[in-house]
């Protein structure tokens, strides 16, 4: 597990590629397939909303993963990162995305959707059992 990782695993080009294909990928299938019902959650009829909805949330996503690559090109930079550490921050993203998914769809369904229902105060073991589903929906991507 000392071995370092490839070159082309932190090469611009292949980490822009695979930003751009995760992003479309994921816009297209939250949108044409409509995994697990999310349209329920939105409790809204108009299809113009689901698809703002899902695609603040699979941009906000992407971002988050830009910035993560970008830190990781700078990391392997100086520090050349083993195949292990690089599992560890791939899982890392991974609950970061999720978590951030949480926190924002938990936020938006208080506060934009319906203002006037307030949910439950966003409690760490709330947010911490919301994160893994939204961990699983984005392994499953």
């Amino acid at each position: 597990m000392k071995k370092i990782i490839p070159n082309y695993l932190v090469k611009k080009s292949n980490v822009i590629k695979m930003l751009l294909f995760v992003t479309v990928f994921s816009l297209l299938f939250i949108n044409i397939y409509t995994p697990f019902k999310y349209v329920e959650w939105f409790k809204t009829n108009s299809k113009a909303e689901q698809f703002l909805f899902s695609t603040v949330t699979v941009i906000g996503g992407a971002l988050i993963l830009s910035l993560s690559r970008l830190l990781l090109c700078f990391v392997h930079k100086r520090h050349k990162l083993s195949i292990f550490k690089y599992i560890i921050w791939i899982g890392a993203e991974m609950l970061v995305i999720a978590l951030a998914y949480t926190v924002f769809n938990k936020l938006l369904m208080t506060y934009v959707i319906s203002p006037q229902f307030s949910l439950a105060p966003l409690y760490l073991s709330h947010l911490f059992y919301l994160s893994h589903i939204w961990l699983c929906i984005y392994i499953l991507n």
